[in-house]
């Protein structure tokens, strides 16, 4: 995908871009990671901040309205901002299934 990514101040760093369609989901989303500066040791945040999730959409995190949960804290060294995308690809996917037929992952 064509990502902006960008080194912040405080040495986060911050990928931004359109993701999808993917051959599992026809959907696009614009979507933001940001991977703290000690990454893999804190989890990256990954964000749609354009969408509307309607209640009941799983893996949202608690208290975000566009905080996508991805994965479940397994980071490890060898995971890049590919790695990030890519599981935010498959959340993407499984979001659209959700919709179309009400199944949760």
């Amino acid at each position: 995908p064509q990502l902006r990514i960008q080194k912040c101040e405080d040495g986060h760093i911050r990928a931004s871009g359109m993701l999808g369609p993917s051959n599992l989901s026809s959907r696009t989303m614009f979507v933001v990671a940001e991977f703290p500066s000690n990454y893999p040791y804190s989890r990256p945040h990954v964000y749609a901040p354009k969408e509307y999730f309607p209640p009941g959409t799983p893996h949202i995190y608690p208290g975000s309205a566009y905080e996508l949960c991805i994965e479940h804290n397994n980071f490890t060294p060898d995971d890049t901002i590919s790695t990030v995308m890519g599981w935010t690809l498959q959340w993407i996917a499984l979001y659209d299934n959700f919709l179309r037929t009400g199944e949760k992952w």
